[in-house]
């Protein structure tokens, strides 16, 4: 048995130094080397193509279009500072509140028919021509297109009154004028018969 084991080593080649051991033992070939040692020595070459296939489907975490926190919500974006605001439309702007009306001159708060004759100084003393030039006096101070709108109520009803009290003075003067006319008119018939009288009663 030696024997025979002494030939068989005599004529197998010797096997390089870097060999590995299995291959060193007598009567075994490299086929004879298992699965795992198998798998061993290709580690290295599949170990690195995986990683240079992962690699290239791998993305980029150092790219600025790569988030790691998943896309923001569009409303969630910072504004960007150089993009000026959206102008509001005027439609939406709040309007200016209106100016208050400017306060009322003093004689439209007059609004009695006192006051108002007052103003106008009616008397006994009063011709046509003078409560004519006392209506056209009044007008020019108080009719209502020469006053804001928010006064012309007002000025309105001044006027109303004060034509009212002038025409009232001058129905009593033409009433007065008429009855002083009718007493003129009696004075002279009495004094056209007194006359008369005296000379039938001179013929008789």
């Amino acid at each position: 048995m030696l024997e025979r084991l002494q030939a068989e080593a005599e004529d197998t080649p010797p096997e390089p130094a870097d060999a590995p051991a299995f291959a060193q033992v007598s009567g075994l070939s490299a086929s004879f080397a298992p699965e795992r040692d198998r798998a061993a020595l290709n580690h290295g070459a599949d170990a690195t193509g995986a990683y240079r296939e992962f690699a290239g489907e791998a993305p980029n975490f150092e790219s600025p279009d790569v988030h790691t926190a998943g896309p923001a919500a569009p409303d969630q974006a910072a504004p960007d500072p150089d993009v000026p605001a959206p102008e509001m439309p005027a439609s939406e702007m709040a309007a200016p509140e209106p100016a208050p009306p400017p306060p009322p001159p003093a004689h439209l708060l007059r609004l009695s028919p006192e006051e108002i004759a007052g103003e106008l100084a009616l008397s006994a003393q009063d011709t046509l021509e003078s409560l004519a030039a006392k209506r056209r006096r009044f007008a020019r101070a108080n009719h209502p297109d020469a006053h804001d709108g928010a006064w012309r109520e007002a000025a309105t009803r001044r006027m109303t009154i004060a034509n009212m009290l002038i025409d009232e003075a001058a129905r009593r003067l033409r009433r007065q004028a008429g009855l002083m006319a009718a007493d003129r008119a009696k004075g002279k018939a009495r004094t056209g018969q007194a006359p008369q009288a005296s000379g039938s009663q001179a013929r008789r």
